[in-house]
């Protein structure tokens, strides 16, 4: 990894895989390797514009930092190796899959009919 002292800026546009439109207001986190799956434990962060464009100082980079990509709605982009991520203009995001309930648990319903 590149570990002189001059600021390293990741910067680029967040886009959904398919349609490759941008996506606002997406979270852009430099994180410990160790924490990737707790959100609320970053080193820095910073947020897409209304045109999915982001810049983020890293300043040294060492190995074991990560840029965590996420945003509700879709499936959060782990980037491990910063290096590439200096290089790469776009990342991409793909949507979850929505879940729809169409109808109430059992326990739910019993509950309902209870309170009547």
């Amino acid at each position: 990894m590149n570990c002189n002292d001059s600021p390293n800026v990741i910067s680029g546009t967040v886009i959904e895989q398919y349609s490759e439109q941008p996506i606002a207001f997406t979270n852009i986190l430099l994180k410990h390797k160790d924490s990737n799956l707790l959100s609320e434990h970053y080193l820095k962060g910073v947020t897409t514009d209304s045109l999915g464009y982001f810049e983020i100082e890293i300043g040294r980079m060492t190995s074991d930092q990560l840029l965590y990509i996420g945003k509700l709605g879709f499936e959060p982009l782990i980037i491990n190796n910063l290096d590439k991520a200096l290089d790469q203009k776009e990342f991409k995001l793909v949507k979850r899959q929505q879940r729809h309930i169409d109808f109430l648990p059992e326990s739910l319903e019993s509950s309902k009919e209870g309170s009547n």
